[in-house]
This record gives structure tokens, sequence and C-alpha cells, in this order.
């Protein structure tokens, strides 16, 4: 009786074995794919570029070609994208802040029968936009103010910084330093300055490096200056992005003991003078 039995076993394995070349074929045909939205983990601005990217678990020689697209959904309405067959991705520029979706459609041949296609599809993945920032200005200086710097001259710089490029305004950022020298006036727009302009801004990581250009009572390098021990130089500091002021301060250098030391100065600025500066 137990060599019926396993007479019957062995028959029924192989018949199992017998049939499942084709269920095997069906599991391991994968038609999927895993839709992106790039940047991965960055916010993403108005007027900045995304990119859409289908990873597959699919054979790439099943794919129909030109049959890959991605479908949008934006604030300022749907749009569709062609898909390159090579790159399994397209480019978008975000029009509007607000709320976004992907969905990824392309058409696979058949495993079993390369004349046969079928429809397929991956997300949607949705995604926000925000407005475009702009930098924020920055002051630093060499000493912590009300400080004395004995053996070096202090220096303070007007700067910037950047938001993530994946959302940062591309607009001029433009610092200039306006001075006088003594106490008896203060500086205007009128008077002797030094300069610095980035043409795009955050899109880029330095200007042409300013010349340096030497006084008797210190020296300028593009929006930085040095005061020498024993002169008073007076200071009036800004940044522009585009043609928006967003940030100016007021400084004063005079001489303190055997040393020379940077306080704030007398006198307003548009919009309000910062309220920190930095030290280096």
């Amino acid at each position: 009786m137990q060599g019926l039995l396993l007479t019957a076993l062995v028959v029924l394995a192989a018949l199992a074995a017998a049939i499942s070349p084709a269920g095997a074929a069906d599991t391991s045909c994968k038609s999927t794919g895993t839709l992106d939205v790039l940047p991965l983990h960055a916010p993403i601005g108005v007027n900045h570029e995304v990119k859409f990217a289908l990873r597959p678990d699919f054979q790439l020689e099943r794919l129909v070609p030109h049959s890959l697209s991605f479908h949008v959904g934006t604030p300022a309405g749907p749009r569709d994208l062609p898909g390159g067959d090579d790159t399994l991705g397209a480019t978008f520029t975000a029009p509007a802040r607000g709320a976004y979706s992907v969905t990824a459609h392309w058409q696979l041949r058949s495993c079993d029968d390369p004349s046969v296609t079928g429809d397929e599809h991956a997300g949607p993945v949705t995604f926000r936009v925000y407005p475009e920032r702009r930098p924020y200005a920055r002051f630093r200086t060499s000493i912590v103010p009300g400080r004395v710097a004995h053996t070096k001259a202090p220096i303070f710089s007007v700067d910037y910084v950047c938001p993530p490029d994946t959302l940062a305004k591309a607009e001029p950022i433009q610092l200039t330093l306006w001075y006088t020298v003594g106490r008896s006036k203060r500086p205007t727009r009128s008077s002797a300055q030094a300069r610095e302009l980035y043409p795009k801004g955050c899109a880029t990581a330095s200007a042409i490096p300013p010349k340096s250009r030497s006084f008797p009572w210190g020296e300028l390098q593009g929006a930085r200056i040095g005061v020498l021990p024993g002169r008073t130089v007076r200071v009036l500091g800004e940044v522009k992005s585009g043609s928006k002021l967003i940030g100016a301060v007021r400084l004063r250098f005079e001489p303190r003991g055997d040393g020379e030391t940077i306080v704030r100065d007398r006198g307003s600025c548009r919009g309000g003078c910062a309220k920190r500066i930095y030290k280096y």
C-alpha cells in the first residue's frame, strides 16, 4: 500500500514539473516600474526644473518605442510629456506654485507573443511646488562688535546666503559698501563705494574676484573693508537681489586704546538696519 502511495506522489510531482515553466514565466515576466520625481528630497520652486524618471522592473527590449509618456496635473491645467526611450524620463518646468501629480504610461510587448502589447502605468505621484526664494543678507566682521583688535586690522564684509538651489530665485545679486573716512560725515549713496555683482545670483558660486585697493587708512576688496588701527571709517553696507533691497547695516571703525574696534553707527537704513552681525 505504501508503495502505491509513493508511486502516486512521484507521478503528481512529475506532472507539476511539466506544467510549472509556464507559471514561472508569468511570474518572472514583470511589467511594473517605479516613478520618481527629482529632486527627491529637496523643495521645488516655481520656474525650476523637475525631472520625471521611470525605474523599470521589465526588460527594456519589451518597451514599445515612443510609447512612454508622463501625464502631469498642474494648478494651470494638465500637460502630457513624451518620455525618452533611452532615458525613460522627461523634464518639466513648474509654471505655478501648488499641488502637482504625475503618472507614467507605457506599452509593453507580451513575453509569450511579441505581437501582442499591453498598457501599463505607474503613479500617480504627488509633489508640491513652492514660491521662489531670495537669499538673505549676511554681514560679517572679523571681531565681535565692541571688542578690540590690537595687532590686526579688523574686517567687515557684505555677504549673502542662498536658499536651496532648487527654489532659489535666479536674479542678479549686488553687494555694495559705501564709506567715509573720519567721524564727521556718515556715508550716503553718493559716497565713495565698493561693489560686487553676481549676474546670475544664486546660480553662480562666485563673481569675478574683485581687485584689492590700498589706502593710508586700510584696504578694500569688493564689498569687504579692513581698517588700520588708529583710523575712523564709517560704513553703509547693502545687499540687493534683483531690484529688491534685502538687507542693510551701518557700522563704524574707530580707535580704542592701542587698537581698533567696530561698533554700530548712527543713522537709518532703508527697510531697517540688520539686527544681527556674524563673526567670521
